[in-house]
């Protein structure tokens, strides 16, 4: 370690063996990559993930709340419009779509996949 990054060698050359840091760069670098020793920790971060058999639940949940919070500001200003209480409104709305939303994006999704494996190519 070098400066607290791993340095990785390469294959040997006639001028002996070059360095590297973990993001590639050849001799010392003062990038952030992340080096071999982070990457221990990374374990512990991938525990808190959900299997890969949540994906859809995951993508309607995020959808659901990206595209109703985006709604409810739309419409909230301009049906009240934007003042003091705007932000309250906003999410008082927000209660009401985004469990609205998460179930319609439940129910849809498989009429949208159909309908997108009708329109598109499949690769190859």
């Amino acid at each position: 370690m070098a400066g607290g990054k791993v340095l990785l060698r390469t294959a040997p050359s006639t001028q002996g063996l070059q360095r590297r840091c973990a993001s590639g760069m050849l001799g010392g670098c003062s990038c952030t990559a992340p080096s071999m020793s982070d990457s221990t920790a990374l374990p512990a971060r991938r525990g808190l993930k959900f299997g890969h058999r949540a994906t859809p639940y995951v993508f309607a949940f995020f959808m659901a709340g990206i595209m109703a919070m985006l709604m409810c500001l739309v419409i909230t200003a301009a049906h009240a419009g934007v003042d003091a209480a705007y932000l309250g409104r906003v999410l008082e709305a927000y209660l009401l779509a985004m469990p609205v939303a998460f179930c319609c994006v439940l129910v849809v999704r498989p009429l949208v996949l159909r309908l997108v494996a009708l329109t598109v190519h499949p690769p190859g």
